[in-house]
């Protein structure tokens, strides 16, 4: 077994007698190969050796990322089968005549293969260059459109609209017990004024990083090869970087229309950005009610109970319905986008938007989405005036 070098590929008519029953077969041990040799190392290493995967489970693998098993090698060792295949998060080796194995085999096993990859180093060599090399980065839009999901949740949850405030107490036994009734009431305001200041925040932010991953994925690529001219599109207004979109873009059929209610909507959202950023105090803007004085003698003009005063006033200008409101600009902001999509275009925009780690090829000037979920892969290529949408061979199991 560790005796690396006596390793062949495995003989299709062997293999067929052990299945038929024609030759004796052992009992098989599974080893797993998880940290000690970097996958990508080990797969260069099998490839350079054997040739490409000749296992029977790379002919049950769809030409997509979404398999169970990445690559499959069908070895041999004198009259025992190895079936050496590779999965996301380990490597499986079925050993036939295998006793269990301990971690120092597995370690051992490592080694050896490690110290034979210099018998085969210009072999590696030259698979590892046949390699695409991607980078996988966290997308901006994907996480906040998550942390807004959850926010939402949360503020659902805490149904702010259904706490019923404790009236002033008006008698001994009323004030027993309006201390724990008060209580309860302000944890839930004071847990609603987080969520929903932070909702009102975040709300310009995620339309933002909506229209900077259109210009990522969409860019021209004449665009993208000129730092100077890629660099300028994302210094301008935001207003400007939607109304240009059709121009430093492929993929759009027709302009956003600019008149439409849902982009007056998004500039407006645009326009209270900074006051909340920058804790801007204008009181043309903040106010929510008036009181008079008589000197030092304050005059309200009704009065409130101090629930009231104290939780209800707290949410002023960041009630849970204009924070839902918010976000409903940017929502309407991302649907007048999607209307000026042609639709290749828009079903790569809309695997972007799910995807929380897609990935950048720097050779190619290519994002993709690398990994499957909801069961799809896509890949959106910008190298020429159209664009098109391919499927990648990534793999990684769906479980």
């Amino acid at each position: 077994m560790f005796d690396i070098g006596a390793w062949k590929t495995a003989d299709p008519g062997l293999m067929l007698e052990k299945i038929r029953g024609e030759t004796h077969r052992l009992p098989v041990e599974l080893w797993i190969i998880d940290s000690e040799i970097a996958p990508v190392d080990l797969y260069v290493y099998l490839y350079a050796r054997f040739g490409p995967p000749n296992g029977f489970q790379m002919k049950l693998k769809s030409p997509t990322s979404d398999n169970l098993v990445h690559w499959h090698w069908s070895l041999q060792y004198l009259d025992r089968i190895i079936e050496f295949s590779g999965f996301t998060m380990f490597a499986q080796m079925a050993v036939e005549g295998s006793s269990e194995p301990t971690t120092d085999d597995v370690a051992q096993l490592v080694n050896n293969i490690k110290a034979d990859f210099r018998n085969y180093g210009d072999d590696i060599s030259q698979v590892r260059k046949g390699l695409e090399r991607w980078s996988v980065f966290i997308n901006p839009y994907c996480r906040m459109s998550r942390v807004v999901t959850r926010f939402c949740e949360r503020l659902e949850e805490l149904n702010v609209g259904g706490v019923i405030l404790p009236a002033n107490p008006k008698s001994p036994e009323d004030m027993e017990s309006f201390g724990s009734r008060f209580k309860a009431c302000a944890d839930v305001y004071s847990e609603a004024l987080g969520i929903c200041t932070s909702l009102r925040m975040l709300a310009p932010v995620v339309a933002e990083s909506f229209i900077n991953l259109v210009i990522f994925l969409l860019v021209h690529p004449s665009s993208r090869v000129d730092q100077r001219l890629y660099d300028n599109i994302f210094r301008q207004d935001i207003d400007v970087r939607v109304r240009a979109l059709h121009l430093n873009c492929i993929g759009f059929k027709k302009p956003v229309d600019a008149s439409d209610r849902r982009f007056k909507d998004f500039q407006s959202l645009m326009q209270q950005r900074n006051d909340f950023l920058h804790g801007n105090i204008n009181p043309a803007k903040l106010a929510f009610g008036e009181v008079f004085f008589d000197g030092t003698i304050p005059l309200p003009k009704r009065y409130e109970d101090m629930a009231e005063l104290a939780l209800v006033n707290s949410l002023k200008h960041v009630e849970p319905e204009t924070a839902l409101r918010d976000l409903a600009v940017v929502e309407g902001l991302i649907e007048l986008v999607f209307d000026s999509l042609e639709d290749k275009a828009a079903k790569a925009v809309q695997m972007f938007m799910d995807t929380l780690d897609p990935g950048w090829n720097e050779e190619k000037k290519r994002p993709g989405v690398l990994f499957p979920r909801n069961q799809s892969t896509v890949v959106f290529s910008t190298k020429d005036s159209g664009s098109t949408a391919s499927e990648r061979s990534d793999q990684r199991p769906s479980a």
